[in-house]
């Protein structure tokens, strides 16, 4: 298997912003601005199967590593679940729940690709983002009726992407994590499912895995096949690694990230 080609964009000391393979002497395209040496590495690095992008500043210090690679294949591994989801669809469809839970399944599988899409973009508008477009997401009224304070939460990440706020990714991504924490533990409750499913794969912790607690939430709903257990699964580990990769970054005109790529995650 061949090395990652790595890059770096870094200022040149003549001026001008340089994109260069890591292992290279020599940069492999020069530019007049930072943006156009970035989307030139991103280019390349798509072309020659993945990499990290390092983004230096100004000031020769290094303002974030690009992770794309990262969450392409956490995406394929996600495709890979709904594939075998779909394969053995008819078993979901004899259940009174299969069918809803096949076409979330479906549409949660799309906006996985347009959040990886989005992530991945070469040309983002900026600056068209404002606070009179934090608006209520589909999610928000299916929160609130699970508690208050999920619904706080989901508002307070929904608050923290203003263009205003300068550490949107952690913010946002701080909060999105806690509320995948607690809708599990809400749903399926460790000593629950320790008791209905004794033999559970479980933490350093002792507490049951994510995969078990999913597993007992489903069966709740007459949903048993290892299938959709392997999506919900995974489609939470590709959602994961996606805050990840955008917590690592930061928006702006030094950033990786704009505004626009964090709301694609909130407004699927």
């Amino acid at each position: 298997m061949s090395k990652p080609q790595n890059r770096t964009v870094s200022k040149r000391p003549n001026g001008g912003w340089e994109n260069k393979k890591n292992s290279n002497k020599q940069a492999s395209s020069v530019h007049s601005t930072q943006a156009d040496a970035v989307k030139a590495a991103i280019s390349m690095l798509k072309n020659q199967g993945g990499g990290e992008l390092t983004i230096k500043g100004q000031d020769g210090k290094i303002r974030s590593t690009d992770r794309y690679q990262a969450l392409h294949e956490s995406t394929v591994s996600l495709n890979r679940s709904y594939q075998s989801l779909e394969m053995h669809e008819s078993e979901c469809k004899n259940i009174p729940t299969g069918g809803q839970f096949l076409d979330l399944s479906k549409k949660e599988y799309a906006n996985s690709l347009a959040a990886l899409n989005a992530l991945e973009a070469n040309e983002i508008e900026t600056n068209l983002a404002t606070d009179q477009d934090l608006l209520p997401t589909t999610i928000t009224s299916e929160l609130s009726s699970i508690s208050s304070d999920l619904d706080c939460r989901w508002r307070g990440a929904l608050f923290s992407l203003s263009p205003r706020n300068p550490d949107a990714s952690r913010h946002f991504c701080t909060s999105a994590r806690e509320i995948f924490i607690q809708i599990l533990d809400h749903f399926a409750p460790n000593d629950r499912v320790l008791s209905r499913f004794p033999e559970c794969d479980r933490t350093d912790k002792g507490q049951p895995t994510r995969r078990w607690k999913i597993s007992y939430i489903l069966r709740n709903s007459g949903i048993s096949s290892d299938e959709a257990v392997d999506f919900v699964d995974e489609d939470i580990a590709n959602v994961l690694q996606l805050l990840h990769v955008f917590n690592d970054g930061t928006h702006g005109s030094a950033g990786k990230f704009e505004i626009a790529q964090y709301r694609s995650i909130a407004y699927p």
